[in-house]
């Protein structure tokens, strides 16, 4: 609990405001709530990541919909993220007593979806990782060094302060996982509700986001390996068909059809590239791009995954290789699938954001490198691995207070562009030590921004806790800062409980 707490608060410390990819998925919470209605016409000013649909098929043409004609905007996103954050929506309207369009209450409810429905599944997620890594026989000190590592040290914390789906689904998958795992290893007994949840929260990881079902098989083939009787996986299938068949009767309802995707119908021409919804083939580039470059390489932001080849090595002469091969099966269909991506980098962005939901599976092998006993063999790895999540840690702060959606593009005066290649060089860096934090200025309900800039013409909507109580700057970070302090001494105390107690 130690550990979930501690990144649930750093998580919560920060509202990131709005962005097409968020506001696209708030907009269907308050279409559901508001009107009763997956359509978001009524906030089709809000984003520009959208569906168009007409009675027949796609709109004739998707970016001026005819609403005379029967023609409607939706969500071209899985409607997962959004039906999690539906309640906390649907609470917060109920006490205000209807809609409130200002942008106090949308800022304040967006920010409650944010944390219920990404936060908090996410640092309950770090907690699944700490016991998944108990059961591959870490002792707890090592295992809350890891869990911390990946909930701090990775694109898990920029993308666990963001309504996207992304780390959403990685948090699922590694609740899934993590279930699975110690049911497989006799950690806890395999009983129908384990099997169910775990179901639950793959099946949920999919209808989050798409490309979690490659994750999926991966798991579903691991859990068919190891549990028997073969009629217990069953009970694992009734979870993962629940919220499936809720999403092929969104998909039937919204879009005609239970195999009909929102990107059949989406109005950004990327997704009707490539082979399938903006799939091609593999590009060495982009591959290179994802992993090691300083543009969006996850490698250059967290060294410390590096960790996972050696980690790799020990969990095998371990006996963990059915393991050991879902971790890295999954890892490598996640970077095939991004480098096959006509839109590989994922626009604003800081990281390589569409493998965010395979970071928990390279964590999990990078911090199996803490399986070694003798520290006169491994202490050189330990301390490069060390000193390179701490450096991570530093450069996902840095990512989470000044703007996770790092611009393409920015313009310097009089009238000159800067591309930005290197996102934490030319854009995050400077702007954190000038005390610039919380900087994005478009919010819940503004799909637009500039053309002759990054920034959103008007005031600033994001904001974190210390600047709320009057600090600014990176004086606004001290509060946090205690905060992580105490935290990281509740969890060494609680690691040095369990150690005596085992």
């Amino acid at each position: 609990m130690a550990v979930s707490v501690t990144c649930f608060v750093a998580y919560a410390y920060f509202y990131q405001a709005g962005g097409w990819n968020q506001n696209s998925r708030f907009a269907l919470v308050r279409a559901l709530v508001e009107r009763h209605t997956a359509a978001v016409d009524a906030y089709r000013g809000a984003s520009w990541d959208l569906s168009c649909k007409a009675l027949d098929g796609p709109c004739a043409n998707k970016k001026r919909p005819n609403f005379a004609a029967g023609e409607h905007l939706y969500s071209d996103k899985a409607p997962g993220s959004a039906l999690l954050g539906l309640p906390a929506y649907a609470v917060a309207y109920w006490i205000a007593g209807g809609p409130h369009p200002g942008a106090h209450y949308l800022d304040a409810t967006s920010y409650l979806v944010t944390i219920t429905a990404v936060a908090l599944p996410s640092a309950a997620a770090v907690g699944a990782l700490l016991l998944l890594l108990g059961a591959l026989g870490l002792s707890p000190w090592r295992r809350a060094a890891a869990a911390l590592a990946y909930g701090l040290g990775t694109l898990a914390f920029p993308y666990a302060t963001l309504y996207y789906g992304h780390q959403l689904a990685a948090a699922l998958l590694l609740l899934g996982f993590a279930l699975v795992v110690r049911m497989r290893r006799e950690v806890v007994p395999v009983t129908r509700w384990r099997l169910v949840c775990a179901g639950l929260a793959l099946g949920g990881a999919v209808a989050v986001e798409y490309p979690a079902g490659l994750a999926l098989v991966a798991i579903g083939a691991y859990a068919a390996v190891g549990i028997r009787p073969w009629k217990r996986l069953g009970w694992l299938a009734l979870g993962v068909a629940v919220p499936g068949l809720i999403t092929a009767a969104y998909h039937w309802i919204v879009f005609g059809g239970p195999l009909s995707l929102p990107y059949d119908f989406s109005v950004q021409d990327n997704r009707s590239q490539g082979f399938f919804m903006g799939i091609g083939a593999p590009r060495w580039p982009a591959v290179k791009g994802i992993l090691f470059t300083g543009y969006r390489g996850i490698f250059h932001s967290a060294p410390w995954l590096f960790a996972a080849i050696p980690g790799a090595v020990l969990a095998l002469r371990r006996g963990y290789r059915q393991e050991v091969l879902v971790c890295a099966g999954i890892f490598t269909l996640f970077v095939i699938m991004n480098g096959s991506l006509v839109d590989w980098s994922g626009g604003w962005a800081a990281g390589a954001r569409y493998l965010v939901p395979a970071l928990p599976f390279l964590a999990v092998l990078a911090g199996c490198v803490l399986l070694g006993e003798s520290p006169r063999h491994w202490a050189g790895v330990w301390v490069a691995t060390g000193l390179g999540a701490v450096y991570a840690a530093y450069l996902m702060l840095v990512v989470t207070a000044v703007k996770p959606e790092v611009p393409d593009a920015w313009v310097e005066p009089p009238r000159k562009l800067v591309r930005v290649e290197q996102p934490f060089a030319q854009y995050l860096l400077p702007r954190f030590w000038r005390g610039e934090l919380a900087t994005n200025t478009q919010g819940i309900d503004q799909g637009g921004v500039r053309r002759d800039g990054p920034e959103f013409l008007g005031p600033r909507r994001a904001f974190n806790l210390g600047q709320l109580v009057g600090l600014d700057g990176l004086p606004s970070l001290i509060p946090l800062i205690l905060l992580l302090g105490a935290g990281g001494v509740w969890v060494g105390w609680a690691a040095r409980r369990q150690t005596r107690e085992s």
